[in-house]
């Protein structure tokens, strides 16, 4: 063990040194570059970002990581960025030895940045809000190095995985005035474990109670309470002028009546929470194969405010289905929820309290971040090991940072992550198992994906990451409503119609004359939808929709009760010529389903048109749909297994 570590430590350090000859290159051709033009180079890779985004929530793993591979060949403020969404894509692949050495990347690109002189040229070379270099907001940091956590964990290296639960633990606390601890239950439970497969008991002991308490305080019954009292707390600090700028007019002691109002109740219930049980063999120790499941997407930044000075969390709300797990053959039992990691709920919260804008009070933000960076620096050397190293590195950029700081926000994030992640902790004999699994778009099978995992001895442990649902198939506006009209009688034969999928809220035209202006439409999923039935009934095949939240709560019970369902999804819309004399292509993917299976019994791209130029962009795109569905029921295949 000491070898290996050794080893990890050289490596890291061979790989700094790579990355400061790097910067030593790029600084100065960034600084010697107009700000405009800096920024302009940023958004431009965060646009190649974005569509490497959407691919990976469309399930194209591979793809994805190509195109997000592209931003990691230089260094730039944009880097731990990109490499973080690398290691999400081979984690997804199950590639963890790549996935770690790209979370290695990460800490060695910290590392180059920890001397006081290249801290200076570091930050010269970034002005803006948006041009400085990204490190991660805190939930961000302590997920990476939960991750790195359990892939050293994997693999045997525990010592190393232990350095990286604490800096995840100690990047996710208030270091400078002890407000808060981290309140990450899972890297608590990493933690404890790491402690207990070295044999350390008492220290097993110790770290497994501040699990029970960060369970306790992120339980869905406390949250709203815990973050008033702690909104309050903060209130309290801070001066009247201060309040009055915030709009708040009462007095200390108020604010004080108000906190011992909530204190009593709020403590009891907090310690009535049995954590403890509902952490099972998390708590006890007794599992030797963890498995990760990702459920939705994590909230994305957007800036607000008069001056976009602000930053608020817009968050994806449909629903996900949950996969197909199955162990040796046999379906996955055991689901830890209260050591499910909520990304969601950590990024709008510090210690449990929600943040409404990020960058709300920019002087207060400054003085707070160097003060948690010299802290970091402080504690950083008590770690120990490679990735604790990385804890003093951090600090140092913290510190460096903090003076960088604009009133415009910086939407930049972590968007591979998924809202949440299930845990499932078992026990099994030494061995080997193969972990197998299949997602669902709607009522089609897909994602099927298999993990082999290893345990050579009882006092092991084997680790697997399930890939995520292709979330990005789903339309952002689920809360659709359908009326009577919409619907007809249930039975075998009636053809179910969920939404459509790969649908964006803003369609943008392919606008092939170079002499006409640039299009957009705002489409609407339950029009088409309707523009479907209404062919379907035309030709009298019994239909009836189906809305997105039904289908997530009551798939089993459709799939029972009907045989078929078309699917449909958007594949292209392009305009051709000009508004005098042109047409409009929409091109649509059609899935017809077993739904008992999720077996995909037909498949058929088609091309509806619509010469109705004049009417406008947005009825020619659903008289496009029309004439595609009409295109598709005259298949003779479509009419073969219909008529089954």
């Amino acid at each position: 063990m000491a070898h290996a570590r050794s080893m990890l430590i050289s490596r890291s350090t061979a790989s700094a040194a790579f990355l400061i000859v790097l910067l030593a290159a790029g600084v100065p051709q960034a600084k010697s570059k107009k700000d405009a033009e800096w920024l302009a180079e940023l958004n431009r890779m965060e646009s190649q970002a974005g569509d490497a985004r959407k691919t990976y929530w469309a399930g194209n793993y591979e793809q994805a990581q190509r195109q997000f591979a592209e931003l990691t060949t230089s260094v730039h403020p944009s880097s731990i960025l990109y490499l973080n969404e690398c290691a999400m894509c081979s984690l997804t692949q199950g590639r963890y030895s790549e996935a770690e050495e790209y979370l290695r990347q990460v800490d060695s690109l910290l590392n180059t940045y920890y001397s006081e002189a290249r801290e200076k040229r570091a930050v010269s070379a970034f002005g803006a809000e948006a041009e400085k270099i990204y490190r991660g907001d805190p939930y961000e940091q302590a997920t990476a190095y939960m991750l790195l956590a359990m892939l050293l964990m994997d693999r045997g290296d525990y010592d190393n995985a232990l350095a990286a639960c604490k800096s995840g633990i100690l990047a996710d606390s208030d270091a400078s005035e002890n407000l808060f601890d981290s309140d990450i239950t899972f890297l608590h439970v990493l933690e404890a474990k790491c402690y207990h497969l070295r044999g350390e008991q008492e220290a097993f002991r110790a770290r497994r109670e501040a699990a029970v308490k960060s369970a306790r305080l992120t339980s869905a019954q406390v949250r709203d309470d815990f973050s008033k009292r702690q909104d309050l707390l903060a209130l309290l600090k801070m001066s009247r002028a201060e309040r009055k700028r915030l709009g708040d007019k009462r007095t200390d002691k108020q604010i004080q009546e108000e906190i011992e109002t909530l204190n009593d109740d709020l403590d009891r219930r907090i310690e009535a929470i049995d954590a403890a049980s509902q952490l099972g063999p998390l708590y006890s120790g007794e599992y030797n194969l963890l498995i990760l499941v990702p459920h939705g997407r994590s909230a994305r930044k957007i800036r607000t405010g008069a001056e976009s000075e602000m930053i608020v969390f817009d968050a994806y709300q449909a629903q996900c289905q949950p996969p197909d797990l199955s162990l040796d053959g046999q379906p996955l039992q055991g689901s830890v929820s209260a050591a499910a990691v909520d990304v969601d709920f950590q990024a709008v919260t510090r210690g449990g309290r929600r943040m409404d804008a990020i960058l709300k009070g920019k002087a207060v933000s400054r003085t707070t971040t160097r003060e948690v960076g010299q802290n970091l620096v402080d504690v950083g050397s008590n770690v120990g090991g490679a990735v604790g190293l990385g804890v003093v590195l951090v600090g140092g950029i913290m510190q460096a940072t903090a003076g960088a700081m604009t009133a415009e926000a910086d939407t930049r994030c972590w968007q591979t992550l998924p809202k949440s992640f299930d845990v499932y902790a078992l026990k099994v004999s030494p061995g080997t198992y193969d972990l197998t699994g299949s997602h669902y778009v709607y009522f089609q099978k897909s994602g099927e994906f298999r993990r082999t995992l290893k345990l050579e001895d009882d006092r092991g442990l084997a680790v697997a990451f399930v890939p995520p649902a292709a979330y990005g198939s789903y339309s952002r506006r689920t809360d659709m409503k359908l009326t009577e009209r919409d619907r007809q009688a249930a039975g075998s034969e009636v053809l179910v119609v969920p939404p459509p999928t790969d649908l964006d809220d803003v369609i943008r035209i392919d606008v092939l004359s170079s002499e006409e202006k640039p299009e957009a439409i705002a489409p609407d999923p339950r029009r088409l939808m309707r523009s479907i039935r209404e062919t379907l009934t035309a030709a009298n095949l019994a239909n009836t929709l189906v809305t997105h939240d039904e289908v997530m709560e009551s798939h089993q019970s459709l799939s029972q009760t009907h045989r078929r369902a078309l699917q449909c999804s958007f594949a292209g819309l392009a305009k051709e010529g000009t508004r005098k004399s042109g047409v409009y292509r929409t091109k649509l993917l059609f899935s017809l389903v077993e739904m008992a299976s999720g077996r995909v019994l037909l498949s058929r791209t088609v091309e509806g048109t619509s010469s109705n130029v004049a009417a406008g962009a947005s009825t020619a795109f659903y008289e496009g749909v029309k004439n595609a569905t009409e295109t598709l029921v005259q298949d003779p295949e479509f009419k073969r297994l219909c008529d089954m």
